[in-house]
């Protein structure tokens, strides 16, 4: 169990460095395809070995090469010319793209959670971070391997409480409404493989499982809900997966309790 919980955190920070690696994918592929221009025309000019070819690039990025100026070579002259401003621009970049990944970096960002939640894959999304909805928080990061995500508006008094398991547990957290087309496309629900509508309103419970069977219909959907009979009923009339019963999943621990309990 605890391994599982541990191969999950390891997956999460393997898709921040995807994620910070695709930030400077422009700043990286220029940098590399001006080294190979560089590369091959310098070693092609001046007969040099490929270790200095690369060595004089990066020198004369910075106005700092060692070889003579080319005469009567338009090209090499240009390259001479445009490679500092070439490199002082891919360097203003860089600065740029380094500003966006401290916020992706920044697990209460905007920017984070929606950039980890576009690499979810098979993943869970959890409506609702109320006390039902932490502790299965908690059980899915440290009992199973399973990819999750949360959406919730947090606007209640434990927000601070909600935003302690996130950066407890690493997940990403949408804030805002669990019925929102918007919000359940951000939470990539496409390719998630079950949603669970954890809030305290049983018709807001059935109103996300019919919208997110409209969005993926091949979601599993499980509805927690107070009312056992108009549960069952939403089951058999909704096409909904699982209805869970809060009183009846309540009802086992009390009966244990005064089974078991020496009064």
């Amino acid at each position: 169990m605890f391994l599982n919980g541990k191969r999950r955190i390891i997956r999460v920070y393997l898709r921040e460095l995807v994620i910070i690696t695709k930030n400077f994918k422009f700043v990286l592929l220029a940098f590399m395809l001006s080294m190979t221009v560089g590369t091959v025309s310098l070693r092609w000019k001046y007969h040099i070995s490929i270790p200095r070819a690369i060595h004089e690039s990066m020198a004369l990025m910075f106005l700092a090469a060692t070889l003579p100026f080319p005469e009567d070579d338009l090209f090499l002259e240009m390259l001479w010319i445009f490679y500092p401003l070439i490199a002082v621009t891919l360097i203003a970049e860089g600065l740029a793209k380094l500003g966006e990944s401290l916020k992706l970096r920044d697990i209460t960002s905007t920017e984070w959670n929606e950039s980890m939640a576009k690499e979810l894959e098979n993943h869970i999304i959890i409506i609702g971070l109320g006390n039902v909805g932490l502790r299965v928080v908690e059980f899915l990061a440290t009992q199973t391997n399973l990819d999750f995500i949360g959406i919730d508006p947090l606007e209640s008094k434990d927000s601070d409480l909600k935003r302690d398991y996130q950066e407890k547990y690493r997940f990403p957290l949408i804030v805002g409404k669990g019925e929102r087309m918007t919000n359940l496309e951000k939470a990539n629900i496409s390719k998630a493989r079950a949603i669970l509508a954890l809030t305290d309103n049983d018709l807001l419970n059935l109103k996300i499982a019919l919208i997110a069977k409209k969005m993926n219909m091949n979601i599993i959907t499980v509805v927690r809900m107070f009312d056992v009979e108009f549960g069952e009923l939403v089951k058999e009339s909704f096409n909904i997966d699982h209805v869970v019963s809060t009183t009846k999943l309540a009802a086992p621990h009390f009966v244990k309790i005064l089974t078991t309990k020496d009064l």
